[in-house]
């Protein structure tokens, strides 16, 4: 994609200055100023979960966790806004919803046939998850997005595993797990973006693979512990797409309400 030069005029003639070019000029520097001071509002409370982080990777403590999470809600504009911006988030929750809801109306393999997944009888984990994991395709590849896959991949292998030595047990799902695997990806999708986006803003290198991995593994059992959430009084079914968005909104700022 190229550039585009301001026209300027004809060469050799000068343009006429309208009488209201200075104020404009001192209009547009003070709009200039505006920007710049909104930029750096916004870039102080990263520069706080910057700082959080660093801390919380040098001592992962549940206290230095709380003061992470907090920080990096309110670089994210609250919860409400975190739970607006959760697109690949809602998706993935709506999704799943309709998977395992199906599963548990015609059981899986039928269900297997209606979502285009195919017969699973026989072959390796990683393509039934794959196959699986198909379902979500359409969730962009935005950070956020890639959060979402990442907690949907997760989820998939806790449902695969789960069902694998007994296939046939799936068919009898009640509202209840349901619940618990719609949990599970709440809590798996909130870390993973809290993940990448928190990592993001720790520009240096002061601390080894190890330590972040160390880190980042204790930050999600925290998020997992805090994150209790039940749907058994939800029924999606009956809800339509503008009731289920506010519904998941709902679900998703309570959540982010927990960490």
């Amino acid at each position: 994609m190229g550039t585009s030069k301001s026209n300027i005029g004809p060469k050799g003639i000068s343009s006429p200055i309208p009488p209201w070019s200075d104020e404009e000029s001192d209009n547009m520097e003070e709009t200039s100023n505006i920007d710049s001071q909104d930029d750096q509002e916004e870039l102080q409370p990263w520069g706080d979960v910057k700082r959080s982080y660093s801390a919380f990777i040098k001592t992962p403590t549940f206290e230095v966790y709380k003061k992470l999470t907090g920080k990096y809600r309110k670089a994210n504009g609250g919860n409400k806004t975190l739970a607006k911006s959760a697109l690949g988030g809602k998706k993935g929750i709506r999704k799943l919803l309709n998977f395992l809801t199906t599963v548990a109306e015609k059981g899986f393999v039928e269900t297997c046939k209606e979502f285009l997944i195919g017969d699973l009888t026989g072959v390796s984990t990683e393509e039934a998850i794959y196959k699986l994991c198909n379902i979500f395709d359409d969730i962009d590849g935005t950070d956020e997005g890639s959060a979402a896959k990442a907690a949907v991949t997760e989820t998939m292998y806790k449902l695969y595993d789960n069902y694998s030595g007994s296939p046939e047990s799936i068919d009898k799902m009640t509202t209840e797990e349901i619940s618990e695997y719609l949990n599970l990806f709440i809590s798996n999708y909130i870390f993973e973006r809290l993940s990448i986006e928190v990592t993001k803003a720790l520009e240096d290198n002061k601390f080894t693979k190890a330590q972040v991995i160390k880190a980042n593994d204790t930050l999600k059992d925290f998020i997992h512990g805090e994150v209790k959430l039940t749907f058994t009084d939800v029924d999606f079914a009956t809800l339509n797409f503008q009731q289920q968005n506010a519904t998941i909104n709902e679900i998703l700022t309570l959540a982010y309400s927990m960490i």
